[in-house]
């Protein structure tokens, strides 16, 4: 979906072939999403972000709501944490709220101890030294 995405970007001639594997892929994850309940926000993420790509941004809205209530229902913080990041870093939504999902993002990587996803929260959220901000570098060192 990713490659997708940097396709539309940049103009790419493989724009249409990457969008047909996202549908599949979206197809995939729903299927499985269908057979195992834990695999339903996932599912609505990916959506999501295919919506987005896409540009029907009210759609895609609702499948980051919905994946992220599903997420809380079923106690996956994982996936809610991935469903706010991907919700704050999207072009979907007005810059306080984006910065309010990368904050709730950051606190639950934080207590998954998600170094991948901190260290890149950490730089959007400005939480470097001279920010008066403690990051989880500075914590675990």
């Amino acid at each position: 979906v990713e490659v997708w995405k940097h396709a539309r970007e940049s103009k790419s001639a493989y724009e249409n072939v990457l969008g047909k594997h996202a549908a599949r892929a979206c197809a995939a994850m729903d299927k499985f999403a269908s057979q195992c309940e834990i695999g339903s926000p996932r599912s609505k993420l990916l959506r999501g972000r295919c919506l987005e790509i896409a540009g029907d941004r009210k759609k895609a809205i609702a499948a980051y709501r919905t994946g992220l209530e599903q997420a809380r229902e079923l106690g996956l913080p994982f996936e809610e944490a991935l469903i706010l990041y991907y919700r704050g870093i999207s072009a979907v939504g007005i810059a306080h709220q984006k910065r309010t999902y990368l904050q709730e993002a950051h606190g639950l990587f934080w207590r998954l101890r998600c170094r991948y996803y901190l260290d890149d929260l950490e730089k959007r959220l400005g939480m470097s030294p001279d920010s008066g901000k403690m990051s989880f570098s500075e914590m675990y060192r």
